[in-house]
């Protein structure tokens, strides 16, 4: 078992919920059994502990209750990978309204909730879809929330359970994209249209993430399929490559998150 120091040095930076999250890990360890988190984390998080999962003695999965989010639910197993033992921490709730006359946004969404006194780690990620809301919640609260969130800045909603217990998949843009190479510095610059220069300055001032973990190595190569968030920018994945020019650059098909 890893000791508590190690522990918090294998999340980097990380500090908030710390205490909870090893002893999610230490009853994992010493019961042999399945444990999931009562929080949400952030994707850096999950991902810095599945690179330490040898050293931890156990898997470490994490579920955001769709592809790609931003905030999951981390679980310590012996096991294999079964998302079905998220459904017992967290419920996706829809929120609807009638958006004919009135517009409300992400922001607005998420005051409201948090308004009824809920701290933003018993959330997962907020998806927007036509006159929608969806966001997973902590089985805890659910009911809490279904029974006393009447209004979202004075605009009527109903909550209900979401069917699936799923979140509707993200949309994206396409992009197509010629790179001179899978440098991340080149890759930034591209989605950006920012000079290499100031590509750079955002990668080593913490404005670039790869894969939910801040990247402050310039010449990082990506891969198919990784995920790059550029503060003020947005959010890409890398979808594939579609070969080189007749210059020896490379095309890429890149998606970015709406």
């Amino acid at each position: 078992m890893l000791a508590k120091n190690d522990f918090v040095k294998s999340c980097g930076k990380y500090v908030g919920n710390i205490d909870k999250l090893y002893l999610t890990y230490v009853t994992a360890f010493k019961s042999g059994r399945d444990i999931v988190t009562n929080e949400f984390y952030e994707s850096s998080i999950c991902n810095l502990l599945r690179c330490f999962s040898v050293n931890l003695g156990l898997n470490v999965f994490s579920y955001g209750f769709s592809d790609d989010t931003e905030r999951s639910l981390i679980a310590f197993s012996m096991g294999d990978e079964n998302i079905s033992i998220f459904d017992d921490v967290a419920k996706v709730l829809k929120i609807s309204y009638n958006n004919k006359f009135n517009s409300l946004s992400h922001r607005d969404f998420l005051g409201s909730i948090m308004s009824l006194g809920f701290t933003r780690d018993k959330m997962g990620d907020l998806i927007l879809e036509g006159n929608c809301a969806y966001v997973p919640v902590v089985i805890d609260f659910v009911e809490y929330i279904i029974q006393n969130l009447k209004k979202v800045r004075n605009v009527p909603i109903s909550v209900s359970l979401e069917l699936f217990n799923r979140l509707p998949q993200k949309r994206f843009e396409i992009l197509y994209k010629v790179v001179a190479s899978l440098r991340i510095d080149g890759i930034v610059s591209a989605l950006t249209n920012l000079s290499r220069e100031k590509s750079k300055n955002l990668i080593q001032n913490s404005k670039v993430k790869l894969n939910g973990i801040s990247e402050l190595d310039v010449d990082t190569k990506v891969c198919e399929n990784d995920i790059v968030v550029i503060s003020g920018y947005g959010k890409f994945k890398i979808k594939e490559s579609l070969g080189s020019t007749a210059k020896n650059k490379i095309k890429l098909v890149i998606d970015k998150f709406i």
